[in-house]
């Protein structure tokens, strides 16, 4: 167990400074990768911090085709790489995900949506979820707002 979590935290630095190559390393040498979404969500984070969306994306959809159970963490993540490529199509089969897997009521998760709908030029979906949020935080508002501005992609 230890092991795995050294391991996953040593993953983690590989994505945060770009190092990604390292990182597949890293997490290939890890193993069972059905073990946690951990590691997962270590190189989905990676590839979206970078912009890298296409791949972020990717590696989500093969967590679900080998049954890795997301966690709170995983879907603003997710979702962030949908907005950044702009596709609402996805983005609603994330939100599935996100609501069959019981997250429907984190805010991080609400948030995400938000900034995702509001990305993808779904400024009513954005709003329908933005009015579900019952403590709304700054991301919250900020996130709402940005969609309301024309020029916020800038």
């Amino acid at each position: 167990m230890w092991v795995f979590l050294l391991t996953s935290k040593l993953l983690r630095l590989y994505t945060s400074f770009g190092y990604m190559e390292d990182a597949h390393q890293v997490f290939d040498e890890i193993g069972n990768h059905n073990f946690s979404a951990l590691a997962w969500n270590s190189l989905i984070s990676g590839y979206a911090e970078l912009g890298l969306y296409v791949d972020a994306l990717a590696l989500y959809f093969q967590t679900v085709e080998e049954g890795v159970e997301p966690d709170h963490f995983t879907f603003p993540r997710v979702l962030k790489a949908c907005g950044g490529i702009g596709s609402i199509q996805t983005g609603e089969a994330v939100h599935r995900h996100v609501v069959r897997s019981g997250f429907a009521g984190h805010v991080f998760i609400l948030n995400a949506l938000v900034d995702m709908y509001s990305k993808c030029g779904s400024i009513v979906r954005a709003r329908e979820v933005f009015d579900q949020i019952v403590y709304k935080d700054i991301v919250s508002w900020n996130s709402m707002l940005t969609g309301y501005t024309p020029w916020a992609s800038l």
